[in-house]
């Protein structure tokens, strides 16, 4: 099992809290305290803006919206 990482949702732009990222189960992401989360630094999913390329939770580009 993989450690949890957290993630702030207003400063961090990372794939996880991504809504293009496809986790519709919220699989890799769990709410924490306030506006933090938790995500699974190991996890893969498809990006619907990268041409359905896997990427890692922890990756970010230019088309980030978040979803949370």
């Amino acid at each position: 099992m993989a450690t949890w990482s957290i993630a702030n949702k207003r400063n961090s732009k990372i794939c996880a809290l991504c809504m293009f990222w496809f986790d519709p189960t919220y699989s890799a992401l769990k709410p924490d305290m306030g506006d933090f989360y938790k995500y699974d630094p190991t996890a893969r999913k498809k990006c619907s803006k990268q041409g359905q390329i896997e990427t890692l939770s922890w990756h970010s580009c230019n088309d980030f919206v978040c979803k949370v």
